[in-house]
Protein backbone atom coordinates (compact mmCIF):
# COMPACT_ATOMS: atom_id res chain seq x y z
CA UNK A 1 0.00 0.00 0.00
CA UNK A 2 1.43 3.12 -1.01
CA UNK A 3 1.54 6.47 1.14
CA UNK A 4 3.26 9.11 2.52
CA UNK A 5 6.99 9.14 1.81
CA UNK A 6 9.13 9.68 4.70
CA UNK A 7 9.57 13.70 5.50
CA UNK A 8 6.93 14.46 3.47
CA UNK A 9 4.42 17.05 4.50
CA UNK A 10 0.81 16.68 3.89
CA UNK A 11 -1.06 18.44 1.43
CA UNK A 12 -3.53 21.01 3.24
CA UNK A 13 -5.95 21.86 0.22
CA UNK A 14 -7.63 18.74 -0.33
CA UNK A 15 -11.52 19.19 -0.94
CA UNK A 16 -12.08 15.77 0.96
CA UNK A 17 -10.28 15.76 4.24
CA UNK A 18 -11.08 12.43 4.64
CA UNK A 19 -11.69 9.33 2.52
CA UNK A 20 -12.29 5.88 3.80
CA UNK A 21 -12.53 3.21 1.46
CA UNK A 22 -13.98 -0.33 1.63
CA UNK A 23 -12.55 -0.58 4.79
CA UNK A 24 -12.72 -3.94 7.03
CA UNK A 25 -11.42 -4.96 10.59
CA UNK A 26 -11.67 -7.38 13.30
CA UNK A 27 -9.83 -7.49 16.23
CA UNK A 28 -9.70 -11.14 16.83
CA UNK A 29 -9.81 -12.05 12.51
CA UNK A 30 -12.83 -14.04 13.24
CA UNK A 31 -15.49 -11.60 13.31
CA UNK A 32 -15.79 -8.17 11.72
CA UNK A 33 -16.21 -4.71 13.50
CA UNK A 34 -15.86 -3.11 10.03
CA UNK A 35 -17.37 -4.19 7.23
CA UNK A 36 -16.73 -2.20 4.17
CA UNK A 37 -16.95 1.08 5.77
CA UNK A 38 -17.24 4.27 3.14
CA UNK A 39 -16.80 7.89 4.65
CA UNK A 40 -16.45 11.25 3.24
CA UNK A 41 -15.37 14.14 5.57
CA UNK A 42 -14.85 17.62 3.68
CA UNK A 43 -13.35 20.97 4.78
CA UNK A 44 -15.40 22.64 7.28
CA UNK A 45 -17.85 19.86 7.84
CA UNK A 46 -19.93 19.17 11.30
CA UNK A 47 -20.49 15.77 10.89
CA UNK A 48 -21.77 13.50 13.49
CA UNK A 49 -21.42 9.42 13.24
CA UNK A 50 -24.60 8.04 15.30
CA UNK A 51 -24.67 4.55 16.41
CA UNK A 52 -25.42 2.29 19.39
CA UNK A 53 -22.82 0.66 21.76
CA UNK A 54 -21.30 -2.27 20.15
CA UNK A 55 -21.95 -0.32 16.38
CA UNK A 56 -18.13 -0.05 15.48
CA UNK A 57 -17.85 4.09 15.86
CA UNK A 58 -14.85 3.86 17.99
CA UNK A 59 -12.85 1.31 16.22
CA UNK A 60 -13.67 3.70 12.83
CA UNK A 61 -12.44 6.60 14.73
CA UNK A 62 -9.01 4.75 16.22
CA UNK A 63 -8.13 4.06 11.74
CA UNK A 64 -8.17 7.53 11.55
CA UNK A 65 -4.85 8.61 12.71
CA UNK A 66 -3.51 4.91 12.38
CA UNK A 67 -4.24 3.52 16.04
CA UNK A 68 -5.57 0.52 14.66
CA UNK A 69 -4.63 -0.82 10.91
CA UNK A 70 -7.54 -1.64 8.66
CA UNK A 71 -7.01 -5.53 7.14
CA UNK A 72 -8.31 -4.01 4.17
CA UNK A 73 -9.55 -1.31 2.50
CA UNK A 74 -7.76 2.80 2.34
CA UNK A 75 -7.50 5.62 4.50
CA UNK A 76 -7.11 8.73 2.58
CA UNK A 77 -5.94 12.25 4.81
CA UNK A 78 -5.94 15.54 2.77
CA UNK A 79 -5.38 13.91 -0.05
CA UNK A 80 -2.62 11.63 1.01
CA UNK A 81 -2.97 7.47 1.45
CA UNK A 82 -2.69 6.74 5.17
CA UNK A 83 0.53 4.60 5.64
CA UNK A 84 1.92 2.98 8.96
CA UNK A 85 5.58 4.03 9.07
CA UNK A 86 6.76 6.08 12.09
CA UNK A 87 7.13 9.02 10.07
CA UNK A 88 3.80 9.17 8.32
CA UNK A 89 2.40 7.96 11.28
CA UNK A 90 3.64 10.74 13.44
CA UNK A 91 2.88 13.28 10.88
CA UNK A 92 -0.94 11.70 10.39
CA UNK A 93 -1.41 12.71 14.41
CA UNK A 94 -0.43 16.62 14.04
CA UNK A 95 -3.25 16.56 11.35
CA UNK A 96 -5.79 14.25 12.96
CA UNK A 97 -6.99 14.63 16.25
CA UNK A 98 -8.74 12.41 18.65
CA UNK A 99 -10.35 13.08 21.90
CA UNK A 100 -11.41 9.79 23.76
CA UNK A 101 -14.63 8.82 25.50
CA UNK A 102 -13.26 9.14 28.56
CA UNK A 103 -10.64 12.60 29.31
CA UNK A 104 -8.46 10.06 32.15
CA UNK A 105 -7.40 8.40 29.35
CA UNK A 106 -5.61 11.46 27.58
CA UNK A 107 -5.50 13.62 30.66
CA UNK A 108 -1.38 12.15 32.44
CA UNK A 109 0.10 15.11 33.49
CA UNK A 110 -0.32 17.00 37.06
CA UNK A 111 -0.95 20.37 36.01
CA UNK A 112 -3.42 21.23 33.25
CA UNK A 113 -0.61 24.07 31.36
CA UNK A 114 1.62 20.59 31.49
CA UNK A 115 -0.97 18.21 30.01
CA UNK A 116 -2.32 20.69 27.23
CA UNK A 117 1.89 21.40 26.45
CA UNK A 118 2.77 17.52 26.04
CA UNK A 119 1.86 17.42 22.20
CA UNK A 120 3.91 20.62 21.46
CA UNK A 121 6.92 19.48 23.23
CA UNK A 122 6.65 16.28 21.66
CA UNK A 123 7.05 17.90 18.20
CA UNK A 124 10.24 19.47 19.31
CA UNK A 125 8.89 22.92 19.29
CA UNK A 126 10.55 26.03 21.01
CA UNK A 127 9.25 26.30 24.47
CA UNK A 128 8.21 29.82 23.24
CA UNK A 129 5.99 28.17 20.78
CA UNK A 130 4.56 25.72 23.13
CA UNK A 131 3.60 28.17 25.63
CA UNK A 132 2.03 29.95 22.75
CA UNK A 133 -0.02 27.20 21.59
CA UNK A 134 -1.11 26.19 24.97
CA UNK A 135 -1.98 29.84 25.53
CA UNK A 136 -4.59 29.89 22.47
CA UNK A 137 -5.59 26.23 22.89
CA UNK A 138 -6.57 26.85 26.46
CA UNK A 139 -8.71 30.68 25.07
CA UNK A 140 -10.18 29.06 21.92
CA UNK A 141 -12.51 27.08 24.30
CA UNK A 142 -12.58 29.45 27.39
CA UNK A 143 -10.38 27.86 30.16
CA UNK A 144 -7.62 30.14 30.80
CA UNK A 145 -8.09 30.19 34.20
CA UNK A 146 -7.96 26.47 34.76
CA UNK A 147 -4.26 26.76 33.85
CA UNK A 148 -2.17 26.32 36.80
CA UNK A 149 -5.48 24.11 38.19
CA UNK A 150 -4.42 20.30 39.46
CA UNK A 151 -6.11 17.83 36.91
CA UNK A 152 -7.21 15.49 39.44
CA UNK A 153 -9.35 17.94 40.78
CA UNK A 154 -11.22 19.33 37.51
CA UNK A 155 -14.97 18.25 36.69
CA UNK A 156 -15.74 15.59 33.99
CA UNK A 157 -16.63 18.78 31.73
CA UNK A 158 -13.86 20.55 32.52
CA UNK A 159 -11.23 17.57 32.22
CA UNK A 160 -12.73 17.22 29.17
CA UNK A 161 -12.44 20.44 27.85
CA UNK A 162 -8.50 19.89 28.86
CA UNK A 163 -8.74 16.93 26.86
CA UNK A 164 -9.94 18.56 23.39
CA UNK A 165 -6.99 21.93 24.33
CA UNK A 166 -4.47 19.24 24.35
CA UNK A 167 -5.69 18.09 20.90
CA UNK A 168 -6.37 22.06 19.71
CA UNK A 169 -2.71 22.68 21.28
CA UNK A 170 -1.23 20.13 17.75
CA UNK A 171 -3.49 22.52 15.61
CA UNK A 172 -5.01 19.82 13.82
CA UNK A 173 -6.99 20.17 10.65
CA UNK A 174 -9.35 17.13 11.90
CA UNK A 175 -10.66 16.89 15.21
CA UNK A 176 -12.54 14.05 16.29
CA UNK A 177 -14.70 13.57 19.27
CA UNK A 178 -15.76 9.72 20.55
CA UNK A 179 -19.17 10.49 22.81
CA UNK A 180 -18.15 13.92 23.75
CA UNK A 181 -20.84 14.43 26.44
CA UNK A 182 -21.33 11.12 27.51
CA UNK A 183 -21.67 11.42 31.66
CA UNK A 184 -22.11 14.96 31.70
CA UNK A 185 -25.05 17.06 33.44
CA UNK A 186 -27.35 19.01 30.64
CA UNK A 187 -26.02 22.38 31.52
CA UNK A 188 -22.40 21.04 30.72
CA UNK A 189 -23.44 19.32 27.86
CA UNK A 190 -24.71 22.58 26.02
CA UNK A 191 -21.41 24.21 27.71
CA UNK A 192 -19.33 21.53 25.47
CA UNK A 193 -21.38 21.81 22.56
CA UNK A 194 -20.46 25.29 22.35
CA UNK A 195 -17.32 25.03 22.84
CA UNK A 196 -17.31 23.01 20.11
CA UNK A 197 -19.35 25.42 17.60
CA UNK A 198 -17.36 28.07 18.77
CA UNK A 199 -13.99 26.31 17.20
CA UNK A 200 -15.88 25.38 14.20
CA UNK A 201 -17.03 29.37 13.80
CA UNK A 202 -12.48 30.31 14.68
CA UNK A 203 -11.49 27.35 12.27
CA UNK A 204 -13.28 27.48 8.84
CA UNK A 205 -10.99 25.09 7.25
CA UNK A 206 -11.68 22.42 10.15
CA UNK A 207 -13.53 19.51 10.36
CA UNK A 208 -15.24 18.07 13.25
CA UNK A 209 -16.47 14.48 13.54
CA UNK A 210 -18.43 13.44 16.58
CA UNK A 211 -19.29 10.04 17.35
CA UNK A 212 -22.20 9.42 19.82
CA UNK A 213 -25.70 7.72 20.25
CA UNK A 214 -27.49 10.79 20.85
CA UNK A 215 -29.52 11.61 18.25
CA UNK A 216 -31.28 14.76 20.32
CA UNK A 217 -27.19 15.85 20.01
CA UNK A 218 -26.55 15.68 16.73
CA UNK A 219 -29.66 15.93 15.40
CA UNK A 220 -29.33 20.39 15.81
CA UNK A 221 -25.88 20.52 15.76
CA UNK A 222 -24.72 18.12 12.79
CA UNK A 223 -24.23 19.62 8.99
CA UNK A 224 -24.02 15.89 8.12
CA UNK A 225 -25.30 12.30 9.66
CA UNK A 226 -24.14 8.90 9.44
CA UNK A 227 -25.66 5.95 10.85
CA UNK A 228 -23.83 3.15 11.39
CA UNK A 229 -25.28 -0.37 12.04
CA UNK A 230 -23.01 -3.78 13.28
CA UNK A 231 -19.59 -2.38 11.04
CA UNK A 232 -21.74 -0.70 8.03
CA UNK A 233 -22.90 3.15 7.41
CA UNK A 234 -26.24 2.45 6.58
CA UNK A 235 -27.45 5.76 5.63
CA UNK A 236 -26.05 9.73 5.48
CA UNK A 237 -27.07 12.90 4.45
CA UNK A 238 -28.95 15.77 5.93
CA UNK A 239 -29.88 15.07 9.44
CA UNK A 240 -33.53 15.46 8.73
CA UNK A 241 -33.71 12.85 6.15
CA UNK A 242 -31.53 10.61 8.01
CA UNK A 243 -32.99 10.96 11.31
CA UNK A 244 -36.52 11.30 9.76
CA UNK A 245 -35.64 7.76 8.54
CA UNK A 246 -37.97 5.70 10.30
CA UNK A 247 -36.72 1.95 9.16
CA UNK A 248 -33.40 3.50 9.46
CA UNK A 249 -33.43 4.56 13.26
CA UNK A 250 -35.51 1.64 14.26
CA UNK A 251 -33.66 -1.29 12.91
CA UNK A 252 -30.31 1.00 14.30
CA UNK A 253 -31.76 0.66 17.47
CA UNK A 254 -31.77 4.16 17.73
CA UNK A 255 -35.06 7.21 18.66
CA UNK A 256 -35.93 9.59 16.57
CA UNK A 257 -35.17 13.34 17.56
CA UNK A 258 -37.95 14.60 19.59
CA UNK A 259 -38.51 17.90 17.37
CA UNK A 260 -38.88 15.81 14.35
CA UNK A 261 -40.67 13.35 16.30
CA UNK A 262 -43.79 16.06 16.83
CA UNK A 263 -43.25 18.10 13.73
CA UNK A 264 -44.03 14.84 11.63
CA UNK A 265 -47.18 14.41 14.14
CA UNK A 266 -47.64 18.23 13.15
CA UNK A 267 -46.94 18.04 9.32
CA UNK A 268 -49.57 14.94 9.38
CA UNK A 269 -52.35 17.22 11.01
CA UNK A 270 -52.30 20.42 9.91
CA UNK A 271 -49.20 21.39 7.60
CA UNK A 272 -50.12 22.16 3.80
CA UNK A 273 -46.86 23.18 2.91
CA UNK A 274 -44.40 21.40 5.15
CA UNK A 275 -40.97 22.77 3.87
CA UNK A 276 -37.69 21.71 5.78
CA UNK A 277 -38.66 20.34 9.01
CA UNK A 278 -37.00 22.36 11.86
CA UNK A 279 -33.57 21.94 14.12
CA UNK A 280 -34.15 23.20 17.37
CA UNK A 281 -37.53 23.94 19.77
CA UNK A 282 -37.23 27.50 18.40
CA UNK A 283 -37.71 26.54 14.86
CA UNK A 284 -40.37 23.58 16.21
CA UNK A 285 -42.40 26.60 17.89
CA UNK A 286 -42.51 28.70 14.66
CA UNK A 287 -44.06 26.05 12.87
CA UNK A 288 -46.98 25.35 15.37
CA UNK A 289 -47.48 28.51 15.34
CA UNK A 290 -47.43 29.21 12.35
CA UNK A 291 -50.44 26.18 11.10
CA UNK A 292 -52.24 25.85 14.57
CA UNK A 293 -53.12 29.54 14.55
CA UNK A 294 -53.63 30.57 10.63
Amino acid sequence: MSGYKDGEDIKRDAEKMVEVQDLWFSYDKKKWVLKGVDMELKRGDKTALVGCNGSGKTTLLLHLNGLLIPDKGYITILGNLLSYTKKALTEVRKRVGIVFQNPNDQIVAPIVFQDVALGPVNLGLSEGEVKKRVKRALNEINIGDLRDRKAHELSEGEKKKVAIAGVLAMEPDILVLDEPISGLDPESSEDLLNTIDSLCEQNDNMVVLVATHDVELVYEWADKVMVMREGEIVKSGKPYDVLGDEAVIKSSRLAMPRVLRIYKGIEMAACENPGVPPRSVEELLKVMKGNLWQ
